[in-house]
């Protein structure tokens, strides 16, 4: 069986990207079909998953990175002015 995963949208720019993540697609399996995947697959699954959710992490102290970074730019053109 394969999943067909959801689409996230995402935008840079004017360009609209598409990515597809494995953990908003298996969401939307119901578990008694998830359970009849052989044990390779959903072991496989699974470490898409934990893979995808580093990912989040990194992605989220990035985010959170570039916010602190424009705050701090803004308390400095303050006291500059």
């Amino acid at each position: 069986m394969v999943l067909a995963p959801d689409h996230l949208s995402i935008f840079k720019g004017d360009v609209l990207m598409k990515r597809k993540t494995i953990t908003n697609a298996i969401m939307h399996v119901p578990i008694d079909t998830l359970s009849k995947y052989p044990q390779n697959q959903l072991v496989e699954l699974l470490g898409r998953t934990v893979t995808e959710l580093e990912t989040a992490r990194r992605t989220k102290e990035w985010l959170e990175f570039a916010i602190n970074l424009k705050h701090r730019n803004s308390t400095y053109t303050k006291r500059i002015n």
